[in-house]
């Protein structure tokens, strides 16, 4: 019995491992070396922030989203997503997003509960899949999320859901690093705005074909970096 174990620990182990090492070897290049010529060097320094979310990699939907929205929203909260959907569209294009009565790709719950919870809002994507394309998303409020404040975070969650990352500096003005260090003390002060100027040029850069799925972090630095010495 114990050697049957070693043999199936062994398996199992090298079965990671190879997997681990084929995820490694698979790193794609940019499509083009030029495709970043229309980007200054503050949206590119910005997106190589908030553009890889996982394992420091690219990942975005590839299918058409689908926006459906349950639990128990207000008529106001219908009003925002329909209004933030088409913030999105000419951002995330050759993607389209609408909202569908139907059960969507991109759900919106609006929970109406009474837990005391640390978060305003939370997005959750389908791992079922080992692939760095987005099949499905779950974007949760909760009911202590209010006013002004539910706003932003209605539009922050879904940067995150098309798959935005929060950036490591602070102060940028930018909706996906707003809520990063938020307590309730803040939500007076709160200031409802559309997405900046660098939320929406990292989704455009994101959802163009320069950045193919599964592009490394340190590649597209990379990238920049030859660029940079070409302009000088």
């Amino acid at each position: 019995m114990n050697k049957i174990l070693l043999i199936v620990s062994v398996f199992i182990i090298v079965f990671i491992l190879s997997f681990r090492i084929k995820d490694a070897l698979d790193s794609p290049d940019l499509k083009s070396a030029t495709c970043l010529e229309n980007y200054t060097q503050e949206e590119l320094d910005f997106f190589s922030e908030v553009g890889f979310r996982y394992h420091d990699r690219a990942s975005k939907w590839e299918k058409d989203i689908t926006v459906s929205i349950k639990g128990n929203p207000r008529q106001s909260d219908v009003l925002l997503i329909d209004s933030v959907i088409e913030e999105l569209k000419p951002l995330i294009f050759p993607i389209h997003i609408n909202r569908v009565n139907d059960a969507g790709n991109l759900v919106v719950d609006f929970l109406d509960d009474t837990i005391d919870r640390q978060v305003m809002g939370f997005t959750n994507f389908d791992r079922t899949s080992s692939s760095y394309s987005i099949k499905n998303a779950t974007i949760q409020i909760f009911s202590k999320t209010k006013g002004q404040l539910r706003q932003q975070c209605v539009r922050h969650e879904f940067l995150h859901a098309v798959s935005l990352n929060h950036p490591k500096r602070r102060n940028t003005g930018t909706i996906i690093e707003s809520l990063v260090e938020f307590t309730d003390l803040d939500m007076e002060n709160v200031k409802t705005f559309r997405y900046s100027d660098l939320d929406k040029s990292s989704l455009k850069i994101l959802y163009s074909d320069c950045i193919p799925i599964k592009l490394k972090r340190k590649t597209f630095i990379k990238a920049c970096k030859i660029r940079n010495k070409q302009d000088i």
